[in-house]
């Protein structure tokens, strides 16, 4: 029996995911999960009854789950005794995704060029401006893990910026000497391999892959698929490239990932993440040159596909209601699914509380997480976050982490170029929380490979300037 914290349980998308792939592992034969307690906390006292209320309805529907459910606003009660939590949060909500988005397109206007990014979630103005909301926030979820948690308990953060976010979780918990653990989730890098194998014309047990770098910016460094004749494996970049010359995607659509595809054929490999949000993190003009957007974006929209943005201005507590409201009243919400969903959590979670006993191998579940760069990439700054696989199994199998890292040694030297150029912002964002210095975080804006083809030094402290006076109700590190 194990206790999990959800943080930020409110979340209409993930928070239910959340919940249904824990069940989903619940309800199998001998299940490590079955008695778990999950802890919904949320600050939003109406999103979390929402959400409550549907686990509760799921448990009448299902009275064979054994799990139980219980929902508090109050953060250090959630993660007394817990041995895992998962957060998913975002301060300042929709309000902070509409002046991130806004001043930068305000600043850019005035020079008469367009500075908007397309998720805003990782680099650009919106990163930056994320991270220092979010850091904080993160840091004293630690100290009350440190305070009430079981020892050694396993910190599962799905919030962005995830490399910023986890580089300083892991830099707190070595300050503090803490006996915790912390690991980032995204699932860009299974998500495109399913990409790339489709290009490749392979099955599943005929496509394997090696990915690393760092999030949102990790590369398929090798990739290999079984011959059709001979079954043998080889390299099947050749293949991709061959099919893609003969049969290129369409030329709009969310999979022509065009730009994704030149930075394939200009330096060697592949990246996560699609080509809008890619654009974002590169020092190529593509998001500001009109002929640019129009070549990889297929028009000449400054933002191909900003959802977000569109969501946080439509957004109000009415709107969020009618949300909930639809997925009480729809009996697919109550399901159960025979098997988790691809986020990786859960299986972390599972492996993790597997114990098959001293004379039987443990339970493993492989993933890319994002980690401590402690020696894994050799070419990349030490100390960084890094994404990497990564190994998830009870401690005490000769370890005594939940997650283990491997080793990969060396980047291709141009890959870790591109990589440096967003590790360098991230290191000063987390900086700027350490010391609690803004200057750091203006540094920050002014380096951004996006922000930095458009505003030069003096407009992009001016844009850091407004945004902190803007955002400073979420950023009581710098008050």
């Amino acid at each position: 029996m194990t206790k999990i914290t959800i943080i930020g349980a409110g979340s209409n998308a993930f928070g239910l995911r959340m919940i249904k792939d824990i069940a989903a592992h619940a309800m199998a034969p001998e299940s490590p999960l079955e008695g778990t307690e999950i802890a919904l906390m949320d600050i939003d006292e109406k999103r979390l009854g929402y959400m409550h209320d549907i686990a509760t309805e799921m448990k009448k529907r299902n009275p064979d789950l054994p799990l139980t459910f219980t929902k508090t606003t109050d953060r250090r009660n959630a993660l007394k005794e817990a041995g895992y939590c998962i957060t998913m949060i975002h301060p300042g909500g929709s309000k902070a995704i509409v002046l991130d988005a806004e001043l930068p397109l305000k600043y850019g206007e005035k020079v008469g060029r367009t500075l908007a990014a397309n998720v805003n979630d990782t680099m650009s103005a919106g990163g930056i401006m994320r991270g220092a909301r979010t850091i904080p926030v993160l840091k004293s979820i630690l100290d009350d893990m440190a305070d009430v948690s079981k020892t050694g308990a396993l910190l599962l953060n799905y919030s962005n910026p995830m490399a910023m976010n986890t580089w300083a979780m892991a830099d707190h918990i070595e300050d503090e000497g803490y006996d915790l653990h912390c690991v980032g989730l995204c699932h860009g890098t299974w998500f495109t391999a399913i990409l790339l194998r489709a290009w490749c014309g392979a099955t599943p047990d005929e496509f394997a892959y090696t990915c690393v770098g760092i999030n949102h910016m990790a590369w398929y460094t090798d990739l290999r698929m079984k011959d059709f004749e001979t079954g043998e494996w080889r390299n099947a970049y050749p293949v991709i490239r061959e099919n893609l010359e003969e049969e290129p995607p369409p030329s709009s659509g969310k999979l022509s990932e065009t730009l994704r595809r030149e930075i394939m054929y200009q330096f060697g490999y592949f990246c996560t993440e699609s080509s809008g949000h890619l654009s974002e993190y590169l020092p190529f003009p593509v998001r500001v040159r009109e002929d640019l957007r129009k070549r990889y974006f297929h028009d000449t929209r400054v933002g191909l596909d900003n959802r977000k943005l569109d969501g946080a201005r439509k957004w109000s507590p009415s709107t969020d209601k009618e949300k909930f409201e639809e997925r009480m009243n729809n009996d697919k919400t109550f399901l159960i699914p025979n098997q988790a969903s691809n986020e990786y959590a859960s299986w972390i979670i599972e492996a993790c509380e597997t114990d098959l006993g001293a004379n039987i191998l443990p339970k493993t579940f492989y993933f890319h997480g994002n980690v401590r760069n402690d020696g894994l990439i050799t070419n990349l700054p030490q100390g960084c976050c890094v994404e990497v696989p990564c190994m998830a199994m009870r401690p005490g199998w000769g370890h005594d982490r939940p997650v283990v890292p491997t080793y990969h040694g060396a980047l291709p030297p141009q890959c870790a170029a591109l990589c440096q150029s967003n590790i360098r912002v991230q290191e000063l964002v987390v900086l700027a929380c350490k010391t609690r210095e803004p200057e750091y975080l203006r540094y920050a804006m002014m380096l951004d490979p996006h922000i930095s083809q458009v505003l030069e030094p003096r407009e992009s402290r001016a844009l850091a300037d407004e945004l902190l006076d803007a955002e400073k109700q979420w950023l009581p590190q710098f008050a």
